[in-house]
């Protein structure tokens, strides 16, 4: 069979090339000239603006930062600033000037709270990593904090990018910032992420740890209020569903601060939690109990480790307290451990949302995976939850990786079901899939009469739709029936192999099969032993 080209000229590659050319303008052209062009410009295309800013010199984001101070125009430019990492060898010392901190510190005030640019401008100082910007970080976030959480975000996460940073100059000010519940959480992981990272001699918390006691006593209550009499406060579900993530966030963040403290007399403050009808902060509550050398904490973690959705939790909790020997030995085995890991994937908000009510083995090996240099054990697992709406059941993966795709896959034999999961997350640039619409006119009719050998083989009104590059080999996919089932067809070399749709509400598409194809093919070269080929796998 001939071998066609698929389309090179794709939006992805044009995308690539244009930024590829933005980049050389923007490395050959000075800062000053890039933003004269972009403040007299009636475009606002930030590309080439975007490239140089992040490769900036202090003393040219100090200019910057003036400059946009005053020109509204130039201000759109701040989220593409990335200030430079602290100096070899941990040098702290500062990027931005004692006059361009109190410049942003202005700026910041006088953009109001309802300006989002302003989580750019804590962004920035944070990035600095310097004593001077990190007083005027934690001033501004104790006194006038960000609001929103990917503004929280933007305005924390550069401290935990840094290898190292003025931590010192955070603390004891930006404690202060605790009383805001919309930073409270975040204040508390920077703080014990310092101490873990030896930042700081001790837990920035340890002179407040009465009033850490006392947060912790009334956040209990309002949690205890939440999950179990949620009706009673009279707000909608998404209300309630970001109070609760915000108020467990903030749970977790205090369970880590207190067991870092180290005070045992906080201990009769944790111990009402062990009775919580959540199973992940009951775990946070426990470990940390266990951490201050409590035994009713200790005895509550490893009874834990029978909950599959908190296991991977309570496995590295008890490593880390040198407690995993006394862990039972059935929640200790890999197949256990993977379980762990498949239902807290789906307990996560953007999967289910909740673990499901059963979980079960259906097979398990040892095989050469896609990105490992050894094998590695592989798990496949049934699982089903029983809602009020209806129930739902999948088969998902752990080991190689950890997945659940929607489609049902009952039909298919184990073999079939690893071949998809690696097919899925196989990435390389010489593998790849297009819409049959992309084709040439003549390519795609002249592998539309290939349909005709399909319909000698069973194949009925079989439709090309996709086309499949597998490293020096192209495979035409056709959407066709066979019998009474519906499915697809990927040709690869003379041959076809048929892949059922399976069930209408959750169908084996035609990017899945190909996804099962490339799969099996990966799987073939990795493994060379043979593996049992699928039922009709071959027509």
């Amino acid at each position: 069979m001939r071998q066609y080209e698929l389309p090179t000229h794709t939006t992805r590659g044009a995308n690539d090339a244009r930024l590829a050319a933005c980049y050389n303008v923007a490395m050959t052209t000075s800062l000053d000239t890039l933003l004269a062009h972009y403040s007299s410009s009636e475009t606002r295309d930030t590309t080439a603006l975007a490239q140089r800013l992040a490769h900036a010199e202090p003393d040219e984001i100090d200019a910057l930062v003036h400059a946009a101070a005053e020109d509204e125009k130039l201000a759109e430019l701040l989220p593409h600033v990335v200030l430079a990492s602290p100096g070899e060898a941990g040098e702290l010392r500062d990027h931005l000037t004692p006059e361009t901190v109190a410049a942003v510190a202005d700026w910041y005030a006088r953009l109001g709270r309802g300006d989002r640019r302003r989580s750019h401008l804590l962004r920035l100082l944070a990035s600095d990593g310097g004593p001077v910007a990190l007083r005027a970080w934690a001033e501004l976030v104790a006194t006038d904090p960000p609001r929103e959480n990917d503004e929280v975000d933007r305005a924390f996460v550069p401290l935990f990018q840094q290898r190292e940073f003025a931590a010192e100059a955070l603390f004891p000010r930006l404690l202060d910032a605790v009383a805001h519940r919309e930073v409270a959480a975040a204040v508390l992981d920077t703080a014990n992420y310092c101490t873990r990272q030896r930042l700081v001699d001790d837990h920035p918390a340890r002179e407040r740890a009465a009033a850490l006691g006392e947060l912790f006593g009334a956040l209990l209550q309002q949690l205890e209020r939440m999950t179990e009499s949620p009706e009673r406060l009279e707000q909608d579900a998404a209300t309630l569903g970001r109070q609760l993530n915000e108020t467990s966030a903030l749970f977790i963040a205090l369970c880590d601060a207190i067991a870092l403290v180290g005070d045992p007399k906080l201990a009769a403050k944790l111990r009402p939690a062990l009775g919580i009808g959540h199973r992940r902060l009951r775990t946070e509550a426990a470990a940390a109990l266990a951490r201050l050398g409590d035994e009713e904490g200790i005895a509550e973690l490893l009874r834990l480790a029978s909950e599959p959705v908190v296991r991977p939790r309570v496995l590295a909790y008890a490593e880390e307290l040198d407690l995993f020997d006394r862990v039972p030995e059935q929640f200790r085995t890999r197949a256990a451990r993977a379980a762990g890991e498949l239902t807290a994937w789906l307990a996560l908000p953007k999967q289910f949302g909740l673990p499901p009510q059963e979980i079960e083995l259906v097979d398990e090996t040892r095989q050469h995976w896609p990105g490992y240099e050894e094998p590695i054990d592989c798990f496949l697992f049934s699982y089903e939850y029983r809602l009020p709406g209806g129930g739902w059941s999948g088969l998902g993966i752990a080991g190689p990786l950890t997945l659940s795709l929607s489609v049902d896959l009952e039909d298919f034999p184990p073999s079939d079901i690893y071949d998809l999961y690696a097919g899925w997350q196989a990435e390389h640039e010489a593998i790849s899939l297009v819409d049959a619409a992309e084709l040439s006119t003549e390519d795609r009719t002249t592998l539309q009469r290939l349909a005709a050998m399909l319909a000698e083989a069973g194949y009925e009104q079989a439709r090309l739709v996709k086309v499949g590059r597998f490293f020096d080999e192209l495979h035409p996919i056709y959407a066709t029936t066979r019998g009474n089932q519906s499915g697809h067809v990927v040709l690869d070399g003379q041959t076809p192999h048929w892949y059922p749709t399976g069930s209408a509400s959750q169908p084996l598409t035609a990017e899945l099969a190909y996804d099962m194809h490339k799969g099996r093919k990966l799987l073939r070269m990795f493994n060379p032993a043979p593996r049992a080929a699928a039922p009709e796998d071959v027509a």
